[in-house]
Order: C-alpha cells, then structure tokens, then sequence
C-alpha cells in the first residue's frame, strides 16, 4: 500500500493544483503502525478518535481502509489497472468517488489538478467534506497534511463570489485534530446572502413579469417541440447577440450552400441583438420557434435566455464561438471575479464547440465549463477566407480601388478592443493616444488607420489638417477584408490577433492600462508571454517601436504554432464533414 503526505496546495485561476510525498509501505509492522496512526488522525476530532484506535483489533482497522475496491475500480473504467496507485478526492461517507488520477509514484511525488467549476457531469464539486487518499493493492489510505502547510491552510482557501455578489462557492481547507499524525481535509460549501432593499412596487412587478413571461417561453418551447417532426435534417444558424449571421457561422453557412447541402438540409437562419438590448415580442416567438423545430442548433456568442431555457435531449447545440480565446478571461475563466458567471450558465448546454487546435481544448474547456472530448479541432471557420491567398488577392484590389491613394503607402492598423462592462457603455480612451506623434511618427512612409471596436460608438477625434496621414475607417466594413493591405498593426487585448497573425506580418501591443485591465477583465494566459509581439506601456515606447522597426517578429511564428493545427482554409469543409458524418443528433 501506499502512504503520503499533503505539502502544497496552488491556485490558477479556478484550478486547484494538490501535491506532496507518496511512498509505498510493504505490509508487517510498519503497515499496521500506519494504519492505527491514520486511523487515529482521521478520527481525532470524533469521538473514537485515539483512544479508540488503541481498543480496536488491527484487522477492524484495516476493514476502515478496505472493501471500495469494486467502487474504485468501477470510476477508473477499463483502464483499471489493480497494480498501479491512484489519487483521488473522495467525500466523507465513500457515497461518491471522484476523479481517480494514475499516479506513478516513482519520485516520490504526486500532484492532482482539479478544476473546480468543471469536476464531474458540467458541475461544480458538490458540497461536502473532502479527503484526498491513495488507493493501491486494496486499501485506499488518506494523506496526512504537513504541518507548515496546516498552518497557512486558511489563507490558501478561497472564496467564489458570483451571482450579482449574493452567492460564494467557498473552498477551504483544514486538518484533523491530531497533532502527531493530522489528515488533510476540504470542505467545500455554497454560501448565500439576501440583500435588503427597501421594497420598490415597479422592480417587484417588473421581476414578476419577467419570471412569468419566461415560464410561459418555456412552456411554449416544450409543446412545440413535441408538436413539430424531427428527423435529424433541420440545421439552425442562430445568433443572440447580432442582427445577422457573422463569422464562424457565416463562413459554415456559405460554405453549406456552395457544396449544395441545403437540398439535402434544412436551414433556417435565426439574428438578432437580445444579448444587452431589446428584442420584441414577435423576435422572441420567432427565435423560440425556430429553437424548437431544429434538429441541430449552431451558435456563435453567449445566448443569454439558453440559461433559463434547457434544450431537449434530441437537439444538439453546438458553439462555432465568434473569437479566439487567450488574452481575456472569459466565461468561466472569471467565476469569482468581477463580472462572473452563474456555475449553472448557458455555456454548460453546448453539446460541442469548434476550436482552432488540439492545444486549446483545455483553453475552451475551462472557458465553458464542458470536457474537453466535447471540442472539435476542425480549426477555425472564418479563417478560411483570410487564409486563402485568392481571396486575399481580391481584398487587396477592392481595398485599393476604394482608397487609390493609400496604393504606394504603408498601412498602420489601429485595431484595439473596447472599455467598459458592456455594448452600452463601450469607449476608447482616445486621450491616451498623442495625434501630433502619431502624425508624426507617419511621415510620408505609412498611412495611420483606426479600426475601432464596432461597441465603440465615439469616433477618434483627428484633426483635419491630419488627415492625410491619419483615417478613420472604423465603419468601412469588415476588419478581415482590411487586413491582407495592413503593414504593422497595432491592438492591444483584441482576437484580431488570430486571423492578423497568419499573414505574418508585424504586431504592437499598446498596452497602457496592462495593470488595471487584468485587475477588471482578467487574463487568461500570461500577458508578457502570450503576445505575439512588442508591448509599448506608453507613447513613447509605441513610437520607438514603429520607428525602428522593434516588433519581436519572432513572436508570431510560436504563437501560430500553438493556435492553429490547419492554415490551409479548409476549416469550413472539416467541421462540415465531421457535423455530416459525426451526426451528433
């Protein structure tokens, strides 16, 4: 069997990493000694804690640490292999058996990732007490903790705040009370608070309202969708957060159409901006009715009603999510931070989602709260076209028939995200940008093109007598149809940074407000690493980077390397294959 010993526990982000010392024990004296030493660890606190391990026979001990071989066998599935150790979380009365790791034990070292929001069946880690023990040869033994760990175990439990600050999903740790051999222990608990206010007629019958308009959408969905036929056919492009199709979901569509799949297909398109605005009655009849009849639903953003409303079992949803995933923490990626998600939220319903590369399954996983099996590597839709050099060739003419006296001049790119909570209350920071340098900084060499945010309402304020080095194209259609003209482009925290980076060409990354950004919106993956190019804090640093060409070009090849499995703009024709073929309905 096998012993061990808690001695470090780390946070990342809502992984929670448990490591220590492992070593076998090979049965007589020194395994009973163990056994009757944990035995009274364990039970310290209870009422036959030492004392009573001094009364019992060594044969009802070890009963205490045998008889779940079947159970633990049963949760490691076919790869069970009875002469390997594995660690596992279990609950206090052996009720459930958690996540069991194959651990070699040939260091002496073990360490188990959890990811908290995510555990088992798209669910948090249930309430309750927890010990973490090492199964081998039959018993499975919990782990002592070391005592400098026990000591600052308070300061390393965490606290989850979400749900508008009324809800806490808290994990804490401690240890048994004994002192010669403590076990460790975690205690996981939701905590909820009411917040007074004072009582307000209009909110209460708003918030009436709206929960009965809700039922009654529920309601509607679930007798419509046993009314209407099903046969696996019906294909549903659907968007809660744009007037119509973009993107991923676009690029699919197109590309459905080219390959005449809509004879074989149904397909219905379903757009509109419910997600931070109004949406009147008939959108909402419309949307839902849709959602019903279809077979298989393709969305691209966050559908905010998906939280109330639970598909049906025979509909598969499936996410072709609009941007890529790394600089900002989003979905569950921010649970406890500002701005978090509910644990239960309508990322948990998506049967699939689309990723760029194998490298980001684990990315996308934590980011929707799903497993990774549930991410398909076709890569990108919408990078298709930005790939393909044909296409790139006909950007390029439209771009310069358009602006013919950019043609013998060198673009800039200003293509950076928005501030603010939300689409209502987006804005750029235009004060923290110096037109006379940036004029400047041009000379006769580049042209200086702002690319804002489309939440991004405020137009830059350039100066006219500025305006033949300077442009605002902020309106003048879509970022990708720019980029195939674009020299040097500037962002700071946007995913135009994927489908930019395929041309490798150089990137700058204005980023002055690094520190409170990460504070307010968070970051998924470390800035300074993650950026395929230079980070200039300040003006300054902009202009000497674009001056002397300072780019870290090199930054771009490593970052296509672990973002894309595919630049051949076939992405388009992988996920349909595997949507065919795969028939997930």
């Amino acid at each position: 069997m096998y012993t061990g010993c808690v001695t470090d526990i780390k946070w990342e982000r809502v992984f929670l990493t448990i490591s220590g010392t492992a070593e076998r024990v090979c049965g007589g004296d020194e395994e009973e000694k163990l056994l009757r030493r944990r035995y009274a660890g364990l039970y310290a606190d209870r009422d036959k804690g030492r004392a009573g391990a001094a009364d019992l026979s060594y044969e009802q001990i070890e009963r205490t640490f045998s008889g779940h071989a079947e159970q633990l066998a049963a949760a490691a599935g076919d790869g069970y292999d009875p002469d390997k150790a594995y660690f596992f979380p279990r609950n206090e009365d052996y009720l459930n058996s958690f996540l069991l790791e194959d651990c070699s034990c040939a260091d002496g070292r073990f360490s188990i990732t959890i990811n908290v929001t995510t555990f088992r069946d798209r669910k948090a880690v249930p309430e309750g007490i927890y010990y973490i023990s090492v199964f081998h040869d039959g018993i499975d033994m919990e782990l002592g903790i070391s005592i400098d760990l026990a000591a600052r175990s308070f300061d390393i439990s965490r606290p989850f705040v979400y749900d508008k600050r009324r809800s806490c999903y808290l994990v804490s740790f401690s240890s048994t009370n004994d002192e010669q051999d403590p076990v460790f222990r975690t205690q996981v608990m939701m905590l909820q608070t009411k917040i007074k206010k004072k009582f307000d007629l209009k909110r209460a019958w708003r918030e009436g309202r709206d929960l009965l308009i809700k039922k009654l959408i529920v309601l509607y969905y679930n007798i419509l969708y046993h009314i209407l036929p099903h046969n696996g056919k019906h294909i549903l492009f659907a968007t809660e957060s744009r007037g119509d199709i973009q993107g991923n979901l676009k690029a699919v569509y197109d590309r459905m159409k080219e390959r005449g799949l809509d004879k074989e297909y149904r397909i219905s398109l379903s757009g509109r901006r419910a997600a931070g605005g109004h949406s009147s009655r008939a959108s909402w009849i419309r949307t839902v009715s849709l959602f019903a009849a279809a077979d298989i639903i393709l969305i691209d953003d966050y559908a905010p009603m998906l939280t109330w409303l639970r598909l049906k079992k025979g509909t598969t949803l499936i996410q072709l999510w609009h941007a890529g995933v790394g600089f900002k923490s989003v979905g569950l990626c921010r649970f406890g931070a500002n701005g978090s998600p509910h644990l239960n939220n309508a990322h948990r319903q998506y049967d699939y989602a689309v990723v760029g590369s194998h490298s980001l399954k684990k990315v996308y996983s934590e980011v929707f709260g799903i497993e990774e099996d549930a991410l398909i590597p076709t890569g990108l839709p919408r990078m298709d076209k930005v790939i393909d050099k044909g296409e790139n060739d006909k950007r390029r003419t439209e771009f310069y028939e358009l602006y013919p006296d950019l043609r013998d001049r060198k673009i800039i790119m200003f293509a950076p995200t928005f501030r603010g909570v939300n689409a209502k209350e987006a804005y750029y920071p235009y004060d923290k940008l110096d037109m006379k340098r940036i004029y400047d900084m041009c000379g006769d060499e580049y042209v200086f093109i702002f690319k804002m945010h489309p939440f991004v309402k405020d137009r830059p304020p350039i100066p006219e007598e500025y305006s033949d080095r300077i442009r605002d194209l902020s309106g003048a259609g879509d970022v990708n149809a720019m980029l195939p003209v674009v020299d040097v482009m500037i962002t700071d925290y946007s995913s135009i940074i994927y489908e930019f980076s395929t041309f490798r060409k150089p990137m700058l990354f204005f980023a002055f407000d690094e520190k409170s950004y990460s504070v307010i919106r968070g970051f998924q993956s470390d800035y300074e690493d993650f950026a395929p190019g230079k980070i200039c804090r300040n003006m300054d640093e902009l202009e000497d980077a674009v001056r002397n060409r300072d780019y870290d070009i090199e930054k771009v090849d490593r970052f296509i390397s672990e973002n894309f499995d595919y630049l051949d703009a076939g992405s388009s024709d992988r996920f349909i294959d595997w949507l065919i073929l795969k028939k997930p309905h």
